[in-house]
């Protein structure tokens, strides 16, 4: 699949309104559909222990959504194996 492709279906599955020229064929749009709706899902009920499991350790959900925040948005990523950012 060309990169152009890759990128828009992308945005698909990240919940953008996906465009009329994708690039990708209907059965793909709907595969894609798929996996957001299970992923979504399943990142509701993995969010749902983990609060669970943060409460339970003593730590407030505004403590995990800092830290899930974090996580997201500042934390350095190394490459593994070459010990670089």
């Amino acid at each position: 699949m060309p990169r152009e492709s890759l990128t828009r279906c992308i945005h698909v599955v990240a919940g953008t309104p996906p465009r009329a020229h994708c690039g990708i064929a209907s059965c793909q749009r709907g595969a894609l559909n798929a996996v957001r709706v299970h992923c979504r899902k399943a990142h509701a009920a993995g969010l749902a222990q983990l609060s669970a499991r943060c409460i339970g350790l003593g730590y407030t959900v505004d403590d995990l959504t800092q830290t899930l925040d974090y996580i997201r948005e500042r934390a350095p990523l190394v490459r593994e194996g070459t010990g670089k950012r």
